[in-house]
């Protein structure tokens, strides 16, 4: 490697690892609490009704979302054509269990855990499921929304 852009990538990273220092996370308050808690409730309720509009409506302007064993949807439109897949796919019926949620100014993050089961539409086979999941939340315009989201399995499928 080009020793001069070798140094650049260290020295950006630096100044990256720097800035980022400099943001204090810190523990919700209760009024954002409890506002990204009924953006994760509905959340749950959207996936459960199957209802991509409603999903929609809890993403931020220019969303990510990475669910596991798939490609990053990156944008509102490949967002919104993942949930159509996703729910033509399988019906899901589970719980968010929120662990922590933290918010710096304008942008916040959530850990949760998620139990349920889920059924493959086309061949009616059911199985239990649980998942790791990690959220960024952006405000905009006074609202919490969903900004990044990503999941993976905690346990195997039909365990």
């Amino acid at each position: 490697m080009n020793p001069l852009i070798d140094r650049t990538r260290r020295v950006a990273v630096a100044a990256l690892v720097l800035a980022c220092g400099s943001l204090q996370a810190a523990p919700a308050g209760p009024k954002d609490r409890a506002a990204i808690e009924l953006v994760v409730r509905n959340y749950e309720r959207a996936l459960t009704n199957a209802q991509v509009v409603d999903v929609m409506q809890l993403y931020s302007r220019d969303p990510v979302f990475m669910p596991e064993f798939a490609p990053a949807a990156v944008g509102r439109k490949s967002v919104e054509d993942a949930y159509v897949w996703v729910f033509d796919t399988l019906k899901l019926n589970g719980l968010f269990h929120i662990h922590e949620v933290d918010v710096t100014g304008d942008l916040a993050w959530a850990r949760t855990t998620s139990t349920g089961k889920f059924t493959v539409r086309a061949t009616g086979v059911e199985a239990e499921v649980g998942n790791n999941e990690f959220f960024v939340f952006r405000r905009e315009q006074g609202k919490w929304k969903i900004h990044r989201y990503m999941f993976n399995a905690n346990k195997p499928a039909g365990r």
